[in-house]
């Protein structure tokens, strides 16, 4: 699970995603992955998280 990191780089919250099975087909996953991630590290980065890595 993506992680969000405040400008001290503790962990501040993590980002979910919650679907039933039968919605999320697997070749789907990746691009859901991706999106998670992104939001994540967008939020880190509103927080002040540096993103050096």
């Amino acid at each position: 699970m993506p992680a969000v990191f405040a400008i001290d780089s503790s962990v501040v919250a993590s980002v979910h995603v919650v679907a039933p099975a039968f919605r999320v087909r697997v070749r789907e996953l990746g691009h859901i992955i991706r999106l998670t991630t992104a939001s994540a590290r967008r939020l880190s980065r509103a927080l002040g998280w540096p993103d050096v890595g």
